[in-house]
């Protein structure tokens, strides 16, 4: 089961009349059963109920892409897109944004993070300078990876992101919300890529996705075990028959870890054993990029859709750069959803 198409509108300007194309009426076109799953925008409220098909969270796009390779798979359709549509920076005034994103009733997300962030360095033993020197290191990963990718164009923070949000995070070490971004992918057997002219293939090795009993800052100190991260790792392993921590350590892999706060791809480098002991995190950050875009801060984070990114990009990087394997990571609201997936040529 392949992912053989993906493509992504980031920021049109004004006037620019893009829009994604029609790959469920080119896949039905050419005689193929094709199913829509839709990643839905921050207009649609936190708490709403979603009809079938629609998905909610940071995690959402790795739940789409699990349940799209399982229908793929199994033969019930020929072909998924997977699409999200999410204009966060002209779709909404400041206040509407504000608003729709307060989802825990008052406890901004940073402060959420924040809490989480305290009882996983509670529970690890680990002091509020280490955390600190580790989100640095973070940060100059993204950095370095930001700025190749957008050789003498890259724009960077204002002085006053450097400044603390939280007792944790500074600014950069925040995900930034003020992007438009339209991005889908698309799911077929070979098959289907060929009727469709497709060649560009590569392959859905395994997804696993794991999920704490609660969302919301009441259940921080059970999410920042990380035990559910843990069990979509295991299940992704299982799957696939791959080791993520060769995908981690090896130099042939596509990686794009979800940054949205330090914490979370903290909490992924040790789940995976990436580095032998967290004294070895900083050293592992001056030498493995852990992002493709540069992150959720430099490159932006469109709301339910940084993952679906995350896949346009590793997919697109393993094929411009001929890697053999690609490894996304997903992650909701507070931590509570993790999923992982793996992409192989």
């Amino acid at each position: 089961m392949y992912l053989s198409y993906a493509e992504e509108i980031i920021d049109p300007t004004a006037g620019d009349a893009r829009e994604l194309s029609d790959l469920a009426g080119r896949a039905e076109g050419v005689g193929l059963t094709c199913d829509l799953l839709t990643i839905v925008p921050l207009s649609e409220p936190w708490e709403s109920e979603l009809p079938k098909g629609h998905y909610r969270s940071g995690n959402s796009p790795l739940e789409a892409l699990h349940d799209g390779a399982r229908r793929v798979s199994a033969g019930e359709v020929d072909a998924v897109v997977i699409r999200g549509v999410e204009p966060l920076k002209s779709g909404y005034s400041r206040d509407e944004r504000h608003s729709l994103m307060d989802i825990y009733h008052g406890v901004t997300i940073p402060e959420g993070y924040q809490l989480v962030a305290e009882e996983f360095l509670k529970g690890m033993g680990l002091s509020n300078e280490w955390f600190k020197d580790c989100a640095e290191a973070l940060f100059d990963n993204y950095l370095s990876t930001y700025e190749k990718r957008h050789l003498g164009e890259a724009k960077l923070p204002g002085i006053r992101w450097y400044q603390p949000v939280t007792p944790l995070f500074r600014g950069v070490d925040c995900a930034n919300p003020l992007i438009d971004y339209s991005g889908q992918i698309l799911l077929t057997t070979a098959r289907g890529a060929s009727l469709l002219g497709l060649t560009e293939l590569v392959e859905v090795e395994g997804v696993g996705l794991g999920e704490a009993s609660g969302d919301g800052p009441e259940n921080a100190k059970e999410i920042s075990s990380f035990s559910h991260l843990k069990e979509a790792i295991r299940l992704c392993e299982a799957a696939s028959g791959l080791s993520i921590k060769a995908l981690m350590t090896n130099g042939c892999c596509a990686i794009e870890l979800y940054i949205c706060y330090p914490v979370v791809p903290l909490a992924f480098i040790l789940a995976s054993g990436a580095v032998p002991s967290v004294d070895e995190v900083v050293s592992y950050l001056e030498r493995q990029p852990v992002t493709v875009t540069g992150g959720m801060n430099l490159a932006r984070a469109p709301w339910n859709c940084p993952a679906l990114r995350a896949t346009v990009a590793v997919y697109r990087e393993m094929l411009e750069k001929s890697l053999p394997y690609g490894l996304i990571h997903g992650n909701g609201g507070l931590g509570y959803k993790q999923g992982v997936a793996i992409l192989a040529r």
